[in-house]
């Protein structure tokens, strides 16, 4: 009798909503309805719309994996070691950046060249470098303090399972992004797609802005701050500290697998309505082609939903190297058997599968998180360091892997030719070959790389150990000030 009193003790938990989970989870809504949009459109935007040519693509893309590069660990460092306070808050953070962020998203969608008649490759390629640069350096200020809060907010597998249910009904909310975005351009043209870009802005910069003024954490940075390590940039200490996450092997496992899965997320998302265009999938369907787009926006977040009961009975490393499994699979069976039905279930596994335990890696990122700060006795977490060292190591994938379709399918395009099979005056177009060939051979590679890699990765649960040295910390920090 006691027992069926504790399950449904523990049935009646779960069921019951947590503000503080629904608050935090409220910037996953705000950035993922921007992100999508982003990525689904900006490169067909550059390339198609704007034409912006090949070689700047690629030049575009190496300067802004340069500056990837840079900005992740200098803000990482910025935000776990800054003397300001409304810069070591995390809440803070999300608050004062939010609408930048939603002015960096709009920023890309109006080149400003042709409002000043400068209609030469030269702006076009400034315009696109300075987009990528902006939406980049935004998303890495507002988000890896978000990510750090993920660790902060939660102390154990379970809790952070059940935050990650709450953060992708927050994203499967946003599913209406991409759709109402697309529905506008093909209907009322630039006016409809303007109008779509500011309303989207404007509720991301309100439920931001919600998170950063209501979110509780359970470690307190403004206090505990001042018993933290706070080693000068660049100095000894620093880089000990650098090198110490760097060479941990849940770490080497974890950011390997991420580099390989951040890429194959932005090349389906960049590339979906390229493919779906040039392959003309949906040509004769406008509504079947927002059905399939809108599969694509929200499948991802509700895979995560459905299965995280096996989540908690398996745990998050088993399903995603099951995950990867289906990928291999899937690119094998289309390699083999080319035909719109097979080419549809890739484009929707692409889309759905990795993005979906996208969704699952800040489990991973808080469980090195907590082995390293019990490893090595840290006072407070190295949260953003932790992530922005991440961000460095997987962030230069967002541009490899577009640079890597774009020169494929540049070297494989194919002329134009009339009834009589004779080359006509129009500029060549991607081979619809060379696009399958792209679809399963690619994503074929990459999973069969992102199994081998993550099999090593092992879970910790630290978490009543943290609790105590939390408590053991401050209660040290108490008695040195009142002696």
């Amino acid at each position: 009798m006691r027992m069926r009193f504790i399950n449904n003790q523990n049935t009646r938990n779960r069921m019951a909503l947590d503000k503080n989970f629904i608050y935090y989870s409220f910037c996953t809504f705000a950035s993922n309805i921007m992100s999508s949009v982003f990525s689904f459109y900006y490169v067909y935007f550059f390339l198609d719309v704007y034409k912006v040519s090949h070689s700047c693509f690629q030049f575009a893309q190496v300067l802004f994996m340069v500056w990837n590069a840079i900005n992740d660990p200098l803000f990482g460092w910025i935000q776990d070691h800054s003397s300001s306070k409304w810069i070591l808050s995390r809440q803070l953070n999300i608050l004062y950046g939010a609408p930048v962020f939603a002015v960096s998203f709009l920023f890309g969608w109006f080149p400003f060249y042709d409002v000043l008649h400068l209609d030469s490759e030269y702006w076009k390629c400034i315009h696109l470098v300075l987009t990528l640069c902006f939406w980049d350096t935004m998303f890495s200020f507002v988000l890896l303090a978000y990510c750090a809060l993920f660790t902060e907010v939660t102390t154990d597998h379970t809790s952070r399972v059940r935050l990650t249910q709450y953060t992708r009904v927050a994203a499967i909310c946003g599913f209406w992004a991409v759709p109402m975005v697309e529905y506008g351009y093909e209907t009322y043209g630039n006016e409809g797609f303007y109008l779509c870009l500011f309303f989207i802005a404007i509720v991301a910069t309100i439920f931001m802005c919600l998170t950063g003024l209501f979110t509780r954490s359970n470690v307190n940075r403004l206090d505990d701050a001042q018993i933290a390590e706070d080693p000068p940039f660049f100095s000894y200490e620093f880089l000990r500290m650098n090198l110490q996450i760097v060479f941990n092997k849940n770490f080497i496992s974890f950011v390997t697998m991420n580099f390989l899965s951040a890429g194959m997320c932005h090349f389906a998302a960049s590339f979906t309505k390229i493919f779906t265009e040039d392959l003309s999938l949906f040509s004769d369907s406008k509504s079947n082609k927002l059905t399939f787009f809108f599969i694509n926006s929200v499948g991802g977040n509700l895979l995560i939903v459905l299965i995280s009961p096996f989540i908690e009975s398996y745990g998050s490393v088993v399903i995603v190297c099951l995950s990867f499994v289906s990928v291999f699979l899937s690119s094998v069976l289309l390699y083999f058997w080319r035909t719109f039905n097979t080419i549809i279930v890739q484009i929707l596994i692409l889309n759905i599968v990795p993005s979906g335990m996208f969704g699952l890696y800040n489990i991973f990122v808080s469980s090195v998180i907590d082995e390293d700060q019990v490893r090595y006795k840290r006072k407070l977490p190295l949260s953003s360091m932790i992530f922005g060292i991440n961000a460095l190591i997987t962030k230069p994938a967002q541009s490899i892997f577009p640079m890597i379709a774009a020169y494929f399918l540049d070297m494989t395009k194919v002329d134009v030719v009339d009834a009589a099979g004779n080359p006509t005056k129009e500029h060549p177009q991607r081979s619809r070959e060379a696009i399958v060939t792209l679809l399963c051979v690619l994503p074929m590679v990459t999973a069969l790389l992102q199994l081998l890699v993550f099999c090593p990765f092992r879970m910790t649960h630290l978490s009543e150990q943290l609790r105590k040295n939390t408590a053991f910390n401050r209660d040290q920090s108490r008695t040195e000030s009142n002696l």
